[in-house]
């Protein structure tokens, strides 16, 4: 049996959807800078306060049916650090199927690439896992360049 085809699979800060039902991801996302002040370290688990999103578009394969569908999407972060797991289920009718998963927190606590693995499960099968990297970098700067009120709560 066939499979529904990956289009798309993205790291955004936002998808909006126009009248018409057609996406536009907002900033594309290939890597993200933690600021780590000068002298200090941060937790591996540590999580960054931002919103962000995975995005994928699925195509349905000529002459394949309309289905209930599960799509899996693992956030691996660098090192050994506990994997995020998010699934969601839905009716695959249309031609292409679009899935916005959003998230709160990017793992920063340890540079190296975090992977978001992402796979799709139907009545048909299971498809290969498709992955996107995400590159998390560390920057060291002065505790007197951060923002005030964040320098006030670092001691070095």
């Amino acid at each position: 049996m066939r499979m529904p085809e990956l289009l798309t699979l993205a790291a955004c800060e936002k998808v909006l959807i126009d009248e018409q039902r057609n996406p536009t991801l907002v900033v594309l996302m290939e890597r993200i800078e933690a600021q780590i002040p000068e002298g200090q370290s941060v937790p591996a688990n540590v999580l960054a306060p931002k919103e962000w999103v995975v995005f994928t578009l699925w195509k349905r394969q000529e002459g394949e049916k309309p289905g209930h569908c599960r799509q899996f999407i693992e956030v691996v972060p660098p090192g050994n650090l506990p994997i995020i797991k998010v699934d969601i289920e839905f009716d695959f009718n249309d031609r292409l199927h679009k899935v916005t998963n959003r998230f709160l927190g990017i793992p920063v606590g340890t540079p190296g690439t975090c992977w978001i693995n992402v796979r799709l499960e139907s009545a048909a099968g299971v498809t290969g896992t498709f992955s996107y990297p995400l590159e998390i970098l560390h920057k060291s700067v002065p505790i007197a360049s951060l923002p005030e009120g964040l320098a006030s709560k670092v001691t070095p």
